[in-house]
């Protein structure tokens, strides 16, 4: 009787070995790893974006470096866009240090323009 009982066990134990254990181990020894290039034009992925996920990924830009400051910035400006850019971002990146005056004539500049 208590045989029996031993080979149960023995059984069991290699059922638990076989059902449960090898397939975990066979996964991360044989499984390949993929990966894939998906080609997707930014336009298409931008279309298909809700408002908060452009909100989003705007904050990602911003904070990786690719935004500078609030305008964005293009290589094919000349020399005068380029002036232009810096100025802008001068003021935007130091609001806060600007007069009262100073914001009262860029307030009445940019209601004009409206």
């Amino acid at each position: 009787m208590s045989f029996d009982i031993f080979l149960w066990l023995i059984y069991f134990d290699i059922s638990i070995l076989i059902l449960y254990i090898c397939p975990i181990i066979l996964k991360q020894i044989i499984m390949p790893d993929f990966t894939a290039d998906i080609d997707i034009s930014p336009s298409d992925y931008i279309y298909e974006c809700s408002d908060y996920e452009i909100k989003e990924l705007i904050t990602e830009l911003k904070e990786g470096g690719y935004l500078k400051g609030g305008v964005i910035e293009t290589d094919d400006n000349n020399i005068i866009d380029d002036e232009w850019t810096e100025m802008i971002n001068k003021i935007y990146k130091n609001r806060l240090l600007l007069s009262n005056e100073d914001e009262e004539i860029i307030r009445n500049i940019s209601k004009r323009l409206i």
